[in-house]
């Protein structure tokens, strides 16, 4: 449908979104950033299972310890009563994988937010952002005490440190999508 008058139109409800507008682009940057986070996330705690710490003596993940023997095998043991300690485990085990729910429908809720222009959505998306900060920094902080006998610079994987690099990602997300929220116009709801 065209308009001589004012060109091409759009049916009521849809936004005029362009990645060359200046807040267009904000999203987009912010939105593949929030990719690049979700991405890491799954590599480091779904794809690895998590193993942050791992040497010839030790393999340790939020999901269990397994230590060598003297014949040089691994032998995992599991936690079968129920103390203190699990649910330190069980809290470390939610704090880290809770946010990989929360990063996924913060990049929804921006996607959302640059479609429909609704300021209630963006803040969705930065509440996701920030809880799952504050959730990897507790869950790297806990895990780290629990096994703090193991935990050596040369034990720690790749994906520890990946871990710790998307909890200071996510903090500079949640700034910057603050930031374009700030400098959004009237026409947004």
């Amino acid at each position: 449908m065209t308009s001589e008058v004012t060109g091409p139109r759009r049916p009521p409800g849809v936004a005029d979104f362009s990645v060359n507008s200046r807040t267009g682009c904000h999203f987009f940057r912010i939105s593949m950033f929030l990719l690049l986070i979700f991405l890491q996330m799954s590599a480091s705690l779904v794809f690895s299972a998590g193993v942050f710490v791992l040497s010839d003596d030790v393999l340790i993940s939020p999901f269990r310890m397994c230590l060598t023997d003297e014949y040089g095998e691994l032998h995992c043991y599991p936690e079968i009563k129920m103390n203190f300690l699990n649910f330190l485990i069980t809290a470390v085990i939610l704090a880290l994988y809770v946010p990989v729910v929360l990063v996924a429908f913060a990049l929804l809720a921006m996607l959302l937010t640059a479609h429909t222009r609704d300021r209630a959505v963006l803040w969705l998306s930065m509440a996701c952002q920030a809880a799952s900060s504050v959730l990897i920094l507790t869950g790297l902080i806990a895990f780290l005490l629990l096994n703090q006998p193991y935990a050596t610079w040369e034990n720690m994987t790749i994906w520890f440190y990946m871990c710790v690099g998307v909890q200071v990602e996510l903090m500079i997300t949640t700034v910057l999508t603050r930031v374009s929220e700030r400098k959004l116009t009237s026409d947004w709801t």
